[in-house]
């Protein structure tokens, strides 16, 4: 995808190279950009733009952008091109109905910014592990029928492993650095993105069965995101972006 990325760069040189790269960058951080403003989420709501950003404060559920250009496949080896990975993240989570192409003025612009923020020639592929149980015994992606989605739910029949109690004082910061951009403040919802939910509220109204109550609803979507029936746009965290141990910290803090 590199020499993909030097063409459209060439041709960006070729159409004004500033200007593609100041759309791609504001595309970046436009909420809906390909929905007509349909999507109130941002790619820079999922994704840091330096080695170091993600580090420091929030936890992102998509790796950092540094260097993604340089890599030679995304999404745990299922696309090795990157405009098509690209176009997954805003199908899958910005509500867009087609993908971009790289021709367009949009999709020419992001992958001129994406080359910007690439400065190595090449970078490892980053390993993403998508399980069907919290614990992370069961599957990695690569034993699935494609590496995004994953092997089995609990609504078929697979029930989730237990998670031990957590530390709800870990729980409350990771909340503030990974789910409150969206969320915003437990039980209020100050500063949240509507249509982001309220919680932990909005999930204790699926009660506590094991199964399918609040507390494997909630495991449900962080671990699986939009994917297998799911349904809505929230992101999933793999296990390189959120721990065992964070999840049952978050749980803990919601008391569920």
């Amino acid at each position: 995808m590199r020499g993909s990325l030097v063409a459209a760069v060439l041709c960006a040189s070729a159409c004004g190279a500033q200007p593609a790269l100041d759309r791609g960058a504001a595309l970046f951080t436009t909420p809906g950009f390909a929905t007509a403003g349909a999507s109130p989420y941002r790619c820079a709501d999922c994704h840091a733009t330096t080695s170091t950003e993600s580090k420091l404060g929030l936890v992102y559920s998509g790796f950092s952008m540094h260097d993604a250009s340089a890599r030679s496949s995304w999404w745990g080896g299922a696309y090795v091109d990157l405009l098509p990975a690209v176009s997954e993240c805003l199908v899958s989570f910005e509500g867009a109905t087609q993908p971009l192409a790289a021709g367009d003025v949009d999709g020419r612009a992001l992958l001129v910014y994406l080359e910007s923020l690439a400065p190595d020639a090449s970078a490892p592929a980053l390993p993403l592990t998508v399980v069907k149980t919290v614990d992370g015994s069961c599957a990695t992606s690569a034993q699935c029928a494609t590496p995004i989605e994953i092997c089995a739910m609990t609504s078929a029949g697979i029930p989730y492993c237990d998670l031990p109690t957590g530390d709800p004082t870990r729980g409350a910061d990771l909340w503030t650095r990974a789910c409150a951009s969206c969320h915003g403040a437990i039980h209020t919802g100050a500063g949240r993105v509507p249509p982001a939910t309220i919680e932990p509220e909005g999930v204790l109204t699926h009660g506590t069965d094991p199964r399918t109550g609040a507390r494997a609803f909630t495991i449900e979507k962080v671990r699986h995101g939009p994917f297998f029936g799911v349904g809505g746009v929230m992101p999933f965290y793999a296990l390189e972006t959120l721990s065992d141990p964070d999840l049952a910290d978050l749980l803990t803090y919601l008391g569920i």
